[in-house]
């Protein structure tokens, strides 16, 4: 007997699930479900399932027939419903997983060998065969907006503004428009009318016109009139003038929907009423010569239309004060370019944050941590599941609760609140944050909103600040090639999406990839010195101005990442006039290299960024002058560049990096780290692949606990009344003579080793101890299949385990 579609939904009715990963690696892959009733579902997935970056909606099919005790089902997979994945990842064999659930039994049954979830894509089976996608098809299609301009009747018209990327460039149509694209990302235009005012479901038909090859999707695409709508110049952020800025004059425009004059309206208390009609030209301007602390209104009328604003100006407070202004974060009056690794603290160890405390990295340490964070699944475990992905706004208990935060953070100093991470991998909708940020901005006027997103454009209305995170997470493929979840020369894109905009009132910023996805593919790489640099400046060329690298608890495990941050944060130190004042033109933009020119009064500066692993020639056009090497030896004064692969050069007319130390020189002093790292003699050191791990908190890889590193936290457990940790190594046998134990709190530690299925407690000959360090020497030569570390003390932290000859 089958079970169709109960109350409990699609997941407790009879189905099937298929699991596909077109790389061939668990790292990204696809699902797709079709019930007994041909109700279908499909859900795209990456970093090892840990995300879902992008509303996933493709064009697929499926058919089901039912027998008398049977029922059967047809899928169809055109080869673009596989949008997500680009042309350098696509390959032959893929992973591939078919789950089935028949509810009524309470059975679920899969294909490859699982633990819990259908989602454990480490265990999908590989299958070779599959058809390789032709190069020129790699097109995807990753946004629509609306731009509405009245009604026909009850549906909403005006334009569809879609965002799409294809490497071949050359004449298309879109949803029947011609259009030109050229390779590359392309953002364009189209006449439509949408069905509704609110959420439409569109389907999105790209066709190329050369071969008929059609691209498609669906995307949900928010439409809603506005036939007037008041925007301020100034003052520019939130309406609000905020102490020591001048407020003597307030100025906008009026947005208007139709034709017909408008009467715009200025009133408050203290203030004379002032009023203007505008008809052609629609901005207005007020002199407010003696506008006190308070509020003002302005009205704008047309016909039988009202919009109004409140502008005001604000008291100072005692505490830190932060806004925007000119697209940098002020705080307390002056601008900042924002240097912070994210996640301060969290699972580095004691050993690390003193470390990290203690030396300087150039980190603006006023912007650490946040007023609260407000994401609503924070306040309210489970409410994004119950309503955060509808277009409504959020229950009274999520806007109580933010109300203790805020009340919790009146007296504390600090800069932003946390509104969201990631809110389109779980389909957070835009209209329902909106409603929050909209009431956070005017409890609190006096601290920016954050969301840390890779669909700032999406989620636009919803903060103040976007620090976008286009991870590249280098990896080493099948071939032995390091490459990348994404090419370096598509960051650009995430950051345009506002840097674009020319919205003064709005920051965008970037984190840098900061870590390695070992604990769940070990193909996965810490980015190297070059890739951390050059990522990073082509965030800089497309208008960042902060830095958020992701994050603090893997910042110590590579020199690469320690010191390639410093070297970051120390050049901004330096050039950070040139990036939050300075005029920036895009000189070159391709899919190889970057030029990017910043004007700041007489001086300048230029960036030259190679985002290939291969050499490239260019030649940029628009620099003229003599320009001196950032934290380099060369002079510039004609500029055909021969860039080495990741190379970023820097040039700057006021030999701004005088006395920093070059860029050659840091990268030989991390070789030399990296060097040491690898030879400190330890009999373990990167065979994570060969230990098996258990302990009294579980524990994943040990990939952290043999990688050389001394003073990170690779496994703690604060709380276990007996705490242990062991290493069993199936494919060798260790000897050796002495262990060392990096770690916090390991003091009095018992190590004990299997011999003849009994454990046997080693008594050292001797023993040295350091801070964060324990040494056994064990005076003879031992062997086991199995090394046990027992801690009497709480709190324990372990960094490395070292056994040496």
């Amino acid at each position: 007997k089958l079970r169709t579609m109960p109350p409990g939904g699609m997941w407790a009715t009879d189905g099937i699930e298929i699991f596909l990963a077109p790389s061939g690696y668990s790292t990204e892959f696809y699902q797709f479900l079709v019930t007994y009733t041909n109700f279908t579902y499909s859900m795209y997935y990456a970093e090892s399932g840990n995300i879902r970056p992008d509303p996933f909606a493709p064009v697929w099919s499926s058919a089901i027939y039912s027998g008398e005790d049977f029922w059967s089902a047809e899928i169809e997979f055109p080869l673009d419903t596989f949008y997500m994945t680009r042309q350098h990842s696509w390959n032959s064999n893929w992973l591939v997983n078919i789950g089935r659930s028949r509810c009524v039994q309470r059975e679920r049954s899969s294909w490859s060998q699982l633990d819990k979830s259908f989602l454990e894509s480490s265990a999908f089976r590989k299958l070779g065969g599959f058809p390789m996608r032709a190069p020129g098809n790699d097109v995807y299609i990753s946004t629509a907006s609306s731009e509405i301009t009245g009604m026909k009747g009850e549906q909403p018209t005006g334009n569809m503004v879609v965002t799409f990327s294809t490497p071949i460039a050359g004449k298309y149509t879109l949803n029947g428009n011609e259009i030109t694209a050229k390779a590359g990302i392309n953002k364009v235009k189209i006449p439509y009318t949408f069905e509704q005012s609110g959420r439409n479901k569109v389907q999105l038909v790209l066709t190329r016109q050369s071969d008929k090859q059609v691209f498609q999707r669906y995307y949900q695409v928010h439409a809603s009139f506005e036939p007037l709508k008041i925007e301020l110049t100034t003052p520019a952020y939130r309406n609000n003038f905020y102490p020591g800025q001048k407020a003597d004059k307030i100025a906008g425009v009026v947005k208007r929907n139709g034709t017909g004059t408008v009467t715009v309206t200025l009133s408050g208390s203290g203030i004379d009423t002032q009023k203007v009609t505008l008809d052609q030209a629609l901005e207005f301007s007020f002199d407010v010569p003696d506008f006190p602390i308070g509020e003002a209104t302005l009205t704008a009328s047309m016909g039988t239309y009202t919009e109004t604003a409140k502008v005001k100006r604000l008291a100072p407070i005692e505490r830190t004060m932060a806004w925007i202004e000119n697209g940098n974060i002020i705080v307390n009056g002056k601008p900042v370019y924002r240097r912070n690794p994210y996640a301060e603290y969290y699972r580095g160890g004691t050993a690390f944050k003193e470390k990290y405390d203690n030396d300087e990295l150039f980190i603006t340490k006023h912007i650490k941590g946040a007023g609260g964070w407000v994401e609503p699944a924070r306040l309210i475990p489970g409410i994004e599941a119950r309503e955060a992905t509808k277009d409504v706004r959020p229950c009274d208990e999520y806007f109580k609760r933010l109300d203790a935060t805020i009340e919790k953070s009146k007296d504390r100093d600090f800069v932003y609140y946390y509104i969201s991470d990631e809110p389109e991998c779980r389909g957070v909708s835009p209209i329902y944050l909106q409603h929050i940020y909209e009431y956070l901005k005017e409890k609190d006027p006096y601290h920016i909103v954050l969301c840390g997103s890779r669909s700032c454009g999406r989620y636009l209305n919803c903060a103040d600040w976007f620090d976008t995170h286009p991870y590249i997470n280098p990896y080493i493929d099948e071939n032995g090639k390091r490459t990348y979840d994404r090419p370096i020369s598509s960051i650009g894109a995430y950051l345009d999406e506002i840097s674009t905009l020319n919205r003064p009132d709005k920051v965008i910023g970037f984190m840098p990839t900061m870590f390695c996805s070992k604990y769940s593919f070990d193909a996965s790489q810490y980015p190297n010195f070059e890739e951390m640099v050059c990522h990073t400046y082509v965030a800089i060329n497309h208008g960042c101005r902060s830095l958020f690298p992701y994050a603090y608890h893997d910042l110590g495990d590579r020199a690469s990442l320690y010191e390639g941050i410093r070297y970051i944060f120390e050049s901004i130190e330096y050039i950070q006039d040139f990036l939050m004042f300075g005029q920036r033109n895009m000189l070159v933009a391709n899919q190889n290299c970057e030029a990017v020119l910043w004007q700041l009064g007489k001086e300048q500066m230029f960036t030259v960024v190679n985002m290939t692993q291969q050499p490239q020639q260019l030649t940029v056009e628009g620099l003229k002058g003599t320009f001196k090497e950032f934290r380099g030896d060369r002079t510039f004064s004609s500029f055909t560049f021969s860039l080495q692969p990741l190379e970023v050069i820097i040039g700057t007319t006021n030999d701004a990096g005088k006395g920093l130390k070059s860029f050659q020189t840091v990268k030989a002093e991390i070789e030399k780290l990296d060097a040491a790292r690898a030879q400190r003699g330890n009999i373990l050191f990167e065979r994570q692949l060969e230990i098996e791990v258990a302990a009294s908190k579980p524990v994943g890889s040990c990939y952290k606990m043999v990688d050389g590193v001394t003073d990170m936290l690779a496994w703690t457990d604060p709380f276990s009344k007996n705490k242990y940790y062991e290493m069993a190594f199936p494919k060798f046998v260790p000897a050796f003579s002495k262990v060392r134990i990096f770690g916090h709190n390991i003091d009095n530690t018992q190590v004990k080793i299997r011999k003849r299925g009994q454990w046997k407690t080693l008594e050292p000959k001797n023993t040295v101890k350091e801070t964060y360090m324990v040494e056994y020497d064990f005076g003879e030569t031992l062997t086991t299949v199995k090394i046990r570390f027992e801690f009497p003390l709480s709190r324990v932290e372990l960094y490395e385990i070292e056994l040496l000859k």
